[in-house]
C-alpha cells in the first residue's frame, strides 16, 4: 500500500477498518455511505467495517444456501475470495448477526425434516467450531437439532461444548437449565471417542446442572421444571443416555432423581402425621384456632384462618438427603399456596429443639416472623 492509501487508511478509517485493493464493491453500509463516497473519488479502494464477518466465508455459505444467506437490508455481498479468513476481525455484534443466521439454518432444517447430509455437516462444523459465540437458549436449541438428527459428536466437539456451558452456567441464577440438561443427556459420542476422561468429566457436568436444578426456586416455572426431570429420570433410569456414569454422579443428585419415581399427585401419602399432630397440640396450647382443608386434591393439616396462614411440617422424608431443599410435591403445593395469596410457614422436624419448652418457644417465635 502506497503513502495516498496509508493516508486514507489514517484518515478516513482508522485503525479499525480495512483497505482491500478490489475494484468490486463487498460491503457498503448506509451510515457509512459518506466515507464510501470519498474513497470512491479518491481512488479505486473499498473498505469492509470490522463488524462485519469474513466475505469469504460468506461466499461459502452464500452458495451452499442459493444465494439467500446475505440478503439484509443495506447489506450488499458480491463474490469474492480476496480476504483471507485469519486477517478478518469481528466485533460482537456482527458476529452475532452471522452466527444467528447459521443456527436458524440448523433449526429450519429441523422444522423441515430435511436431512441433507451435506447441509447438516457444514453447518454442525462451523457451529462447534464457534460454540463459544453462543448463549445459553442457542446451546439448548443446538442439542435438540443434535438429538433430533442422531447426530454423533466428535470428541474436540464435546470438549468445547462442556467449556462453554460451564463457563455459562457459572454463578448463573438467571437462566433455566432443566431444558439444556435433558438435551445434553441425549446426545451421542463417537464410540471410539469415548474415553474415561471424557466420560468423567461429562459426568461432572452433569452433577452441576443438576445440583443447580435441585435447588431451583422459579417457582412461576414449575411445571415446565416438572415436565424436563420426569424425562432426565426416564433416560436415567432406563440408561437410555450414551455416556452417563451412575459411579460419578453425587449421593444427592441420585436421590433427586429418583424422588420422580411416583406421581406427583399421589406423595400426599408421604405426609408426616405424627409430626403434623405434634405441631397441632403445640398450635392449641398458643390458642391457635387449628383447621384442616382440602384444596386441588391436596390435603392441609394446619390452616390458621385468622393470619390466613398454612404451615406445612416437613418431615426428613420430604427433604433430600442431608438437606433442607423439599421434595418437588411440597414445592408445587408451595407454588399453588402462594399464587392464592397464602401465607406459607415450612416447620422442619431436624431444626426443631428436642426439648419441650424450647419446641414450643421456637414455633411461637416462628409464628411471630411469618405474621409481623
Amino acid at each position: 500500500m502506497n503513502y495516498k492509501d496509508s493516508f486514507y487508511n489514517t484518515i478516513f478509517l482508522g485503525k479499525n477498518k480495512r483497505f482491500l485493493q478490489n475494484n468490486k464493491k463487498l460491503l457498503v453500509n448506509a451510515k457509512n455511505k459518506t466515507n464510501n463516497d470519498i474513497l470512491r473519488k479518491k481512488c479505486f479502494l473499498f473498505y469492509s467495517i470490522k463488524r462485519y464477518f469474513s466475505v469469504f466465508v460468506c461466499d461459502e455459505m452464500n452458495d451452499m444456501y442459493n444465494n439467500k444467506f446475505m440478503k439484509n437490508g443495506n447489506e450488499i455481498v458480491h463474490t469474492s475470495s480476496i480476504i483471507p479468513k485469519k486477517k478478518i476481525s469481528y466485533n460482537k455484534k456482527g458476529r452475532d448477526i452471522y452466527d444467528k443466521k447459521i443456527l436458524d439454518l440448523l433449526i429450519e432444517l429441523k422444522n423441515k425434516r430435511d436431512r441433507d447430509i451435506v447441509k447438516l455437516k457444514n453447518i454442525t462444523t462451523y457451529i462447534f467450531k464457534n460454540i463459544y459465540y453462543y448463549d445459553l437458549k442457542d446451546i439448548t436449541k443446538i442439542l435438540y437439532c443434535i438429538y433430533f438428527f442422531s447426530i454423533i459428536l466428535k470428541k474436540e466437539d464435546v470438549y468445547r461444548l462442556i467449556k462453554r456451558i460451564k463457563l455459562l452456567t457459572f454463578n448463573n441464577k438467571k437462566d433455566s437449565i432443566h431444558e439444556l440438561t435433558l438435551n445434553l443427556l441425549r446426545i451421542k459420542i463417537q464410540g471410539e471417542n469415548i474415553d474415561e476422561k471424557l466420560i468423567f468429566i461429562l459426568n461432572n457436568l452433569l452433577n452441576i446442572l443438576l445440583l443447580k436444578m435441585l435447588s431451583y426456586d422459579n417457582f412461576n416455572d414449575y411445571f415446565n421444571y416438572t415436565y424436563f426431570i420426569k424425562e432426565i429420570q426416564l433416560i436415567y433410569h432406563h440408561d437410555f443416555s450414551s455416556w452417563i456414569n451412575k459411579t460419578y454422579l453425587d449421593i444427592s443428585v441420585k436421590t433427586f432423581l429418583q424422588s420422580y419415581r411416583n406421581s406427583l399427585v399421589n406423595k400426599n401419602k408421604n405426609l408426616d402425621y405424627s409430626f403434623i399432630s405434634e405441631v397441632i397440640n403445640i398450635l392449641t396450647d398458643l390458642n391457635c384456632n387449628v383447621n384442616n382443608i382440602v384444596m386441588y386434591n391436596y390435603i392441609i393439616p394446619i390452616y390458621i384462618k385468622n393470619f390466613n396462614l398454612i404451615i406445612e411440617c416437613i418431615s426428613n422424608e420430604n427433604t433430600f438427603l442431608d438437606s433442607l431443599i423439599i421434595t418437588p410435591y411440597f414445592l408445587q403445593r408451595y407454588n399453588l399456596f402462594k399464587k392464592l395469596n397464602y401465607r406459607v410457614l415450612f416447620l422442619y422436624k431436624k431444626l426443631l429443639p428436642q426439648n419441650q419448652e424450647a419446641k414450643i418457644t421456637y414455633i411461637k417465635n416462628s409464628l411471630y416472623d411469618i405474621i409481623k
